[in-house]
């Protein structure tokens, strides 16, 4: 067994929104990229001022989620070294230190809308529309 690496950083709300979450139940999250959170860390409580510290995280690849956030909250983005670690991958190895993770909230979820329609043009009624991320 090897330690895991360490992710830390903070929590910032995006700029022109207003307000700020009740962090409390807040807490940062590394899941491996095939969705499994086999081998979670117990750890990411975001503190009051917004910082947060992940130990334990897994070799492999990673997207990092912030789970407990009250509604409207949502993560926009997870910077760090000019990626969004939220929508793209990161390698973690055994004993790295990454740091200065800026995790962005705001209380503007996104919305799509639309019609969905035959081949006719015609609405259709009571349609299932899925959205899932692009393949890397």
């Amino acid at each position: 067994l090897r330690p895991g690496a360490i992710v830390s950083g903070t929590v910032e709300v995006r700029a022109g929104d207003d307000g700020r979450p009740d962090f409390s139940r807040a807490r940062v999250r590394a899941p491996f990229v095939d969705g499994t959170s086999f081998g979670d860390a117990l750890t990411g409580v975001v503190q009051r001022d917004g910082r947060f510290r992940l130990d334990g995280v897994m070799e492999g690849e990673h997207y990092l989620r912030l789970d407990g956030l009250p509604e409207p909250w949502v993560l926009k983005a997870a910077h760090w070294r000019g990626a969004d670690l939220a929508v793209m991958p990161f390698m973690a190895t055994s004993g790295e230190m990454i740091q200065g993770v800026r995790l962005v909230v705001s209380a503007q979820a996104n919305e799509i809308r639309g019609v969905v329609r035959d081949p006719a043009g015609q609405p259709v009624e009571q349609a299932i529309v899925v959205i899932s991320p692009a393949a890397r």
